[in-house]
């Protein structure tokens, strides 16, 4: 039976002693608990947003601030985005809009060419 057997069952290992597996498991809660850093490319894909927009919206003091690793590199810190994603608002003013009371003479004609067209056959993909 393996080392990690035996972790998995409960067994005490043969091979490592007692302290030794305290100090293991100590680094193992460590290296979770660990910060990540991410760069542009992997901010760009946590956000689905774009390169210009991420430097905007940080400029405008909107998203977190990168964090100079070295004298030419810059990151952020993954538990700074993972918090301004929990805190996006989950509803915008820029999808409340007023619904018209009835629609308009020329959005009514504009429907009623686009059914010609495809009664026609002129839009084989519509109908």
């Amino acid at each position: 039976m393996s080392f990690e057997q035996n972790v998995l069952v409960g067994e005490k290992p043969q091979t490592v002693n007692e302290n030794s597996m305290q100090e293991l498991c100590r680094i193992a809660d460590d290296m979770e608990l660990a910060e990540r850093l991410v760069n542009m490319k992997m901010a760009m894909e946590i956000t689905t947003l774009s390169r210009r927009t991420l430097l905007d919206m940080e400029e405008r003091g909107e998203f977190p601030e990168r964090v100079q690793v070295t004298p030419g590199r810059t990151a952020w810190l993954l538990s700074e985005i993972v918090s301004w994603i929990n805190n996006i608002p989950r509803r915008s003013n820029y999808d409340v809009c007023d619904a018209p009371t009835s629609p308009s003479e020329a959005l009514i004609l504009k429907v009623a060419r686009a059914r010609r067209q495809i009664g026609t056959g002129k839009y084989r993909f519509l109908g």
